[in-house]
């Protein structure tokens, strides 16, 4: 069975088709070269198809553009427009390579495109990629950008979101070259009245190393933050970390020093808190090298009206020592206040304590003094109290070296007009004695005065003498 149909039919037929779909091709040759076109298109109701190819060939170089659309939409109860966007570009010469990408996507009120740019040349390469997507008021953007040259790269990514009045955004930066390295890291977030950042930055070349850390937190009137710095070459090392907290009107911190150097050492510690008429505050510094010590501390609390206070200083080199140590406290108009100082230097110690106390019209001192050199002593004692119009004061004074020893006791007190006074001296030297008591007293127009001493040698008694 033939089936005829009419040239009339057949007329109609490609006049349709005409109508829907176009399709236009050029192309053109010559020696070793070409360039080509296609344009193919379709039109039916209010959608339109387009897909558009340019490619041009010369010897071992190549370019090449393609162009795609789709659109699609016009009813009466619905509007849809969608539309895509794919744009090619590459170029090819030698050895040599360049590309270029763009795809895009918009539909109602959301867009999507991304961007791809590339070269190569030799060992080199650069590359570089943009992603980003809006929809309503929300954002989405990545981009890469990285370079390769030889034995070095570079590599740049940055990572951003942003919806409604929140943000988050990450960025990283690396370079290699060699043996070198650097790289930052960047990582933030903020939402409402909300804050928060972390930066890494990073550096290592050859055998030595750097290293940044910040952390940071803000939320309403509170405020969080840590930042680590490290260096590291050959046998030494620094280190700084500081911490600190802020919330309404009380505030925290932390502050850690520290370096090495092949034996040697150095640290500082300040930790620091304050809440509102509160204070608190320790340091600590310390510093080690060969077989020498340094370490300094202080500590301080502040409260009202009220204060506490401790020092403490000591060095220590081969056999030998120094170390303070200060201790006070103030409460109000009362004082209390300790300070000790020793020094150790192989077979010798020095040694000084004080101990005051002050309490309205009231004072109380101790003073404490000691030497210890080979088989020697020195010691001296002092005790003094005032209140009101009232004295009291002891001293005592000792030195002992071989088998000799002297020693000297003061007593004082005074009480109005009153007065007594108690002198007692004494030494020993041998297998002999020396004694001498000195007794004074003054009260109003009178006055007593006792002498007694007494002498000791060989196997004799003491033989005592008054004085009146």
């Amino acid at each position: 069975m033939v089936l005829h149909v009419s040239q009339r039919k057949l007329d109609h037929y490609e006049a349709m088709m005409k109508k829907i779909m176009e399709i236009f091709q050029f192309a053109v040759k010559t020696g070793c070269s070409e360039l080509e076109f296609i344009q193919f298109a379709v039109k039916t109701g209010c959608s339109e198809f387009e897909f558009i190819q340019f490619a041009v060939k010369t010897g071992c170089s190549e370019l090449e553009i393609i162009q795609f659309a789709v659109k699609t939409g016009c009813s009466e109860l619905e509007i849809i427009q969608f539309a895509v966007k794919t744009v090619k570009f590459a170029v090819k010469t030698g050895c040599s390579e360049l590309e270029i990408i763009q795809y895009a996507v918009k539909t109602g009120c959301s867009e999507l495109e991304i961007i791809q740019f590339a070269v190569k040349t030799g060992c080199s390469e650069l590359e570089f990629i943009q992603f980003a997507v809006k929809t309503g008021c929300s954002e989405l953007e990545i981009i890469q950008f990285a370079v390769k040259t030889g034995c070095s790269e570079l590599e740049i990514i940055q990572f951003a979101v942003k919806t409604g009045c929140s943000e988050l955004e990450i960025i990283q930066f690396a370079v290699k070259t060699g043996c070198s390295e650097l790289e930052l890291f960047q990582f933030a977030v903020k939402t409402g009245c909300s804050e928060f950042e972390l930066i890494q930055f990073a550096v290592k070349t050859g055998c030595s190393e750097l290293e940044i850390i910040q952390f940071a937190v803000k939320t309403g009137c509170s405020e969080l933050e840590i930042i680590q710095f490290a260096v590291k070459t050959g046998c030494s090392e620094l280190e700084f970390i500081q911490f600190a907290v802020k919330t309404g009107c009380s505030e925290l911190e932390i502050i850690q020093f520290a370096v090495k150097t092949g034996c040697s050492e150095l640290e500082i510690i300040q930790f620091a808190v304050k809440t509102g008429c509160s204070e608190l505050e320790i340091i600590q510094f310390a510093v080690k090298t060969g077989c020498s010590e340094l370490e300094f501390i202080q500590f301080a609390v502040k409260t009202g009206c009220s204060e506490l206070e401790f020092i403490q200083f000591a060095v220590k080199t081969g056999c030998s020592e120094l170390e303070i140590i200060q201790f006070a406290v103030k409460i109000g108009c009362s004082e209390f206040e300790i300070i000790q100082y020793a020094v150790k230097t192989c077979c010798s110690e020095f040694e000084i304590i004080q101990f005051a106390v002050k309490t309205g019209c009231s004072e109380l001192e101790i003073i404490q003094f000691a030497v210890k050199t080979g088989c020697s002593e020195l010691e001296i004692i002092q005790f003094a109290v005032k209140t009101g119009c009232s004295e009291l004061e002891i001293i005592q004074f000792a030195v002992k070296t071989g088998c000799s020893e002297l020693e000297v006791i003061q007593l004082a007190t005074k009480a109005g007009c009153s007065k007594l006074e108690l002198i007692q001296y004494s030494v020993k030297t041998g297998c002999s004695e020396l004694e001498l008591i000195q007794l004074a007293t003054k009260t109003g127009c009178s006055e007593l005065e006792l002498i007694q001493y007494s002498v000791k040698t060989g196997c004799s008694p003491l033989r005592p003498v008054v004085l009146n």
